[in-house]
């Protein structure tokens, strides 16, 4: 799904948006912030585009090898064991650290950084999702949201990209005036 950005935006705030980044090359975020502040998403360059993710807060858990299990993996004890190469007896011993952090840090789709905001913004009325371009005024045209449920076979990412820096800054403008909620930082 992919929303285009500008067509319901005043001029006044399209070209507030553009003159900034001339002069300091960064979306404007700041005077389109809500003044009640509910949750903080980052905005993350990537090759001229730019993903978004919740800031993550705290550290991955302490687990025994059980609790790995039953949390991350969902199968029956005795499978994971087997499957692992372990005994019975370890499924009380603490789980390796670096295992616990990966699957924290990535686990199912709609609960990694990004899956979450794919969550936190999909139902919300961004703009339209589909126009003929040829009927837009291509000089206010900001850019777009997507979102992403598994971009091709074998990669399941999901998240929200935004096409550019001038799609942030519009987004956050909508996100306020929406009500949401939400800021977003570079």
């Amino acid at each position: 799904m992919t929303y285009f950005l500008s067509p319901n935006i005043p001029v006044k705030i399209i070209n507030q948006i553009k003159a900034f980044f001339e002069v300091s090359g960064k979306p404007l975020l700041e005077p389109f912030y809500p003044r009640k502040i509910e949750n903080v998403i980052e905005a993350i360059e990537c090759w001229g585009s730019y993903h978004l993710e919740t800031i993550e807060k705290g550290s991955p858990p302490q687990m025994t090898w059980r609790e790995f299990s039953e949390v991350y993996v969902g199968v029956d004890p005795k499978i994971f064991v087997e499957d692992m190469g372990m005994s019975m007896d370890d499924l009380d011993k603490e789980a390796d650290p670096e295992l616990v952090l990966d699957h924290w840090l990535n686990g199912p789709p709609g609960g990694t950084p990004s899956g979450k905001v794919y969550h936190m913004l999909e139902d919300l009325d961004l703009g339209p999702k589909s126009v003929v371009l040829d009927d837009l005024d291509l000089d206010h045209l900001l850019g777009y949201v997507s979102f992403i449920d598994g971009e091709c076979p074998g990669k399941d990412w999901r998240g929200v990209r935004l096409s550019s820096v001038f799609a942030v800054s519009a987004l956050q403008w909508k996100l306020t005036e929406l009500n949401t909620g939400i800021k977003i930082i570079v």
